[in-house]
């Protein structure tokens, strides 16, 4: 096959990469997992709303300088100017296009709901029920109109790589038929690695495989060790223990009713204290003193005091109307209760009567493929964009720039790809140069339990690299990965390929990459934290690069 620009993924950014490409008159290629609106982590609801931050859009003391600087503060070092105010500059007018697609925010009262995200310090988050789905849908509507081709169901099997440029792509289709692309450009637009952890809320087709590829064939990655992870339902509902929640102190306990808090806490803390501080931000942070929640609730299901699922159960039954009109402090929970409250009983769930089981979940990975200002890695052909990307997020990210950076940079690197296309042209490809291919051809074909060997890396990974990490764990970490990947490549060869094999050694690359740069940052900083180096250390105030 012959075309200008290759999309890999489809997601909220691969979509919008997508339509860049085609409107720049490039023939583009949409190759994905599943089928456009149900691929990738934007359609998957993980949570009853989205944020999609844009600076002075619900408090006049906001402006772009701002909204900068909180980006920077939150990324406490590890964020890349020059794609910062990219993000920055570029988010409204990314918002501007949805709203013409027909994307509109939540309203009360006659108001549109603006909410204040994470890490922020104004109120400037654009509230979208549904989390991404209805971004997903509307880009889907742009995409049929352009007659975006697209291939479904398909797996991209490796990369092709000549002439020092990343210039095609070999896919398995749905019907089981290897196919060699030829393009001028790929676009990497793939999601992160969540589900390298057994607890995660991620899509199973979200497995590292950008940042898997990409590092084989010899592009930068960085900041793989600042993964964002937080606290989440986990049954009979999975979604976020959004941040306002703590607002109203939920009542929290063992699988056995035990109050369990306060012994993880130091002295002179208390639980409401915690609680609070964990208004001001979704995720894990070692930054403030919020962390000993996540802390606590892993230390006591490694203790056994959770349930068969590995959960803590939690109840919101003295959260009556009363109650939540006179809480002192709200963190936005009065105006968002009602939406959570619909988002459970959509899924069956009263959670003002039934206790609810909650755990650390994985949520996102903030570094990745290291790009510039025209979303290309340091592989020339080669665009990434989205969670698949590193450099507009650092240590922490705030709460609803995810979003917009899937639209800014997924238009970005649609828009340079075509022109990339355009300038450099196609190099020809021909069935020899598939042969650079041959070490993933033979991992499509092994024999072997895969859907077992990911399992065993998930418990793994939960058990080593997740939360509270150690030298020690880290190091054992290491050692499993090499040890699945021996069992792996000494299985015997198979007669039909198993795409799933592509995404179990996609899954043990990406382990490999993050717990390399957890074991390199010997400091804890901001979503990154080691229990054996529990404090920031200046010395560290730089990004760790992995490069094959």
């Amino acid at each position: 096959m012959h075309i200008d620009v290759l999309v890999v993924g489809g997601g909220g950014a691969a979509c919008r990469a997508a339509i860049a490409a085609a409107d720049q008159d490039a023939q583009v290629l949409m190759v994905l997992k599943n089928t456009v609106g149900h691929s990738g982590t934007t359609t998957h609801k993980c949570c009853e709303i989205a944020g999609y931050n844009v600076p002075g859009c619900g408090d006049p003391q906001d402006n772009e300088e701002v909204y900068y600087s909180d980006i920077m503060s939150a990324a406490m070092g590890m964020a890349a100017p020059e794609l910062v105010q990219l993000l920055v500059e570029n988010a409204g007018p990314r918002f501007e296009d949805l709203r013409r697609w027909g994307v509109s925010p939540a309203v009360q009262d006659g108001r549109e709901v603006i909410m204040k995200g994470c890490y922020s310090s104004r109120r400037r988050g654009y509230t979208i029920e549904g989390h991404g789905d209805p971004i997903v849908q509307a880009l889907l509507a742009q995409i049929e109109k352009r007659r975006i081709a697209r291939m479904e169901n398909a797996t991209v099997v490796d990369l092709i790589v000549k002439e020092g440029r990343c210039c095609g792509a070999m896919v398995l289709d749905e019907a089981g038929q290897i196919q060699l692309i030829e393009t001028g450009a790929v676009i990497l637009a793939t999601g992160g690695a969540s589900q390298v952890f057994l607890q995660n809320l991620n899509p199973s087709d979200v497995s590292g495989d950008g940042y898997s590829l990409a590092y084989d064939h010899g592009a930068v990655l960085k900041n793989m060790e600042f993964m964002q992870a937080g606290i989440g339902f986990f049954h009979p509902v999975k979604s976020l223990f959004n941040t306002y929640l703590w607002a109203g102190f939920p009542f929290l306990t063992n699988a056995r009713g035990e109050l369990f808090l306060e012994k993880y806490l130091p002295a002179g803390l208390t639980s409401k204290d915690v609680m609070l501080e964990h208004c001001r931000h979704f995720p894990f942070s070692s930054r403030d003193i919020s962390r000993y929640l996540e802390i606590g609730i892993q230390k006591e299901l490694a203790a056994g005091g959770g349930d068969a699922r590995m959960c803590l159960p939690v109840s919101f039954a003295h959260f009556t109307p009363e109650y939540i009109q006179n809480l002192d402090y709200d963190a936005d929970l009065k105006q968002l209760w009602p939406m959570v409250q619909t988002h459970f009983k959509e899924s069956g769930v009263d959670i003002c009567r039934e206790v609810v089981g909650i755990t650390c979940v994985a949520q996102a990975v903030n570094g990745g493929i290291a790009i510039d200002h025209r979303a290309m890695s340091t592989l020339p052909g080669l665009f990434a964009a989205g969670e698949t990307a590193a450099g507009p997020h650092g240590a922490d990210r705030l709460g609803g720039n995810m979003m917009g950076t899937c639209q800014v940079f997924g238009e970005i690197s649609g828009r340079e790809a075509a022109g990339f296309a355009q300038k450099n042209g196609r190099i020809p490809l021909c069935e020899e140069d598939a042969g650079q291919a041959e070490r993933m051809y033979a991992a499509l074909f092994r024999d072997v339990d895969s859907a077992e060997m990911i399992q065993q890396l998930q418990c793994l990974a939960q058990e080593n690299l997740f939360i509270c990490r150690t030298q020690q764990k880290l190091n054992r970490m290491l050692l499993e990965i090499e040890r699945l990947e021996d069992a792996f490549w000494s299985s015997p060869a198979a007669d039909s390929p198993s795409t799933q094999n592509i995404s179990l050694y996609h899954l043990l690359n990406s382990a490999r990459l993050m717990t390399l740069a957890a074991s390199a940052r010997k400091e804890s900083r901001g979503s990154h934290y080691r229990e054996d180096y529990p404090a920031s250390n200046p010395a560290y105030e730089m990004q760790i690069t992995l490069k094959k």
